[in-house]
């Protein structure tokens, strides 16, 4: 079974993220994740189904590997938010 992860990959300079791009593009993924440079925020994002963290976590380059976390993703169904609303007093 499939799950999607989310893993965020944040660095603090511009020549720090050069370099991470880089590394990203040489191992192949450099069209599965989204940058927030542009807009002064020096952090890569991918979205990819996996079936486990240790899955996405091999994706990287151990350069990258210990500054990343992987953050497992899931969606909600209307009933699930209405449930949850009933849950917590949200009317």
């Amino acid at each position: 079974m499939f799950f999607a992860y989310a893993l965020p990959i944040a660095v603090k300079l511009d020549s720090t993220c050069a370099k991470a791009i880089k590394a990203i593009a040489i191992q192949g993924y450099i069209t599965h994740f989204y940058w927030g440079c542009n807009a002064g925020n020096h952090t890569g994002i991918m979205i990819a189904d996996a079936e486990s963290e240790e899955e996405i976590r091999n994706t990287l380059s151990p350069i990258h590997t210990d500054k990343a976390r992987v953050i497992k993703l899931n969606t909600f169904t209307a009933d699930e938010v209405k449930a949850m609303h009933q849950d917590h007093g949200i009317s």
